[in-house]
């Protein structure tokens, strides 16, 4: 069952104890696509699978585990916080490309927010949530494109998009910088542009001390970032709220809770057996994400 610590978020209290009771019997002898977007080259997917802030996961999907007990059994953070987080050994920590697995985008009231700013060339899949409350729209196109100079490569433009929604942007860039925009009304003039830059020599990302990059999420611009984190059992997954709003990671099922997390604090709980665990943030409910557990 998860168990997790939290810094500085209060401690949940306990889930109250089982009640327990028998009954006799007398004994009797017998005997589980996607869309072509506008610019040649380009696709778009709304995501199949994402997060929803289901009131709990159903038992076949939740439970993918040979027990014959098909519901998780409720799990609570530890009551004791765990250790401080240590730096791994020289040469345990296993720089990863941070396209894998999709490059997250946050859209929210007025900015954008990438994973990275900085990739190599190559297929890219930009997951792209909508964490805001207004409808929004992604425009990705070559720097200075519009006066003739942006390469050989056409602008890539998504439909518009609602509040919760996430998009899946496919594309294959070549060296370069780009204009990541909301092409939505003046959402540009009023801070919804960013560039994201394609270089061969471009830095792999370092897993923080304490964790692997995967098992890493930010709270950034009223959005989980990843909103899906795929984990082995046993991994200790952490949040961290860099946004300036107080948040909240709390299950969908009530079995984990940081309570409130304000700008800098972070949450831990350990994953010790598979399952999907949906969960939200209490204080903006459509804040929404997902953690699976194989």
């Amino acid at each position: 069952m998860p168990r997790g610590d939290t810094m500085p978020a209060r401690r949940p209290a306990p889930v109250a104890g089982l009640a327990l009771g028998a009954a006799v019997l007398a004994a009797i002898s017998g005997c589980t696509g996607s869309v072509p977007a506008a610019g040649a080259g380009w696709t778009f997917e709304p995501s199949s699978s994402g997060p929803t802030a289901a009131a709990s996961p159903d038992a076949a999907s939740a439970t993918p585990s040979a027990s014959a007990d098909a519901t998780p059994t409720a799990a609570v953070p530890s009551a004791e916080p765990s250790s401080a987080p240590t730096s791994p050994p020289p040469g345990n920590s296993v720089a990863f490309d941070p396209r894998a697995d999709g490059l997250d985008v946050a859209f929210g009231e007025f900015a954008i927010t990438l994973e990275a700013s900085v990739i190599r060339p190559g297929p890219v899949t930009f997951v792209v949530h909508n964490a805001g409350n207004l409808v929004h729209g992604f425009e990705l196109r070559p720097e200075h494109s519009g006066g003739g100079s942006g390469g050989d490569r056409p602008k890539i433009e998504t439909r518009r998009f609602q509040s919760g929604e996430t998009l899946r942007v496919e594309a294959n860039l070549t060296p370069g910088i780009y204009e990541i925009e909301c092409y939505v009304a003046d959402h540009e003039e009023r801070g919804m542009k960013t560039y994201i830059e394609v270089r061969e020599d471009a830095p792999l990302a370092t897993p923080e001390p304490g964790g692997s990059a995967p098992d890493v999420a930010r709270i950034v611009q009223f959005a989980f970032v990843p909103a899906t984190l795929s984990v082995p059992v046993g991994t200790t997954v952490s949040w961290r709220n860099d946004d300036p709003a107080p948040h909240t990671v709390t299950s969908a099922d009530g079995i984990f809770d940081s309570q409130q997390l304000d700008q800098g604090g972070s949450y831990s709980v350990v994953f010790d057996r598979p399952g999907v665990y949906r969960y939200r943030c209490e204080i903006h409910p459509t804040m929404v994400g997902e953690v699976r557990v194989d």
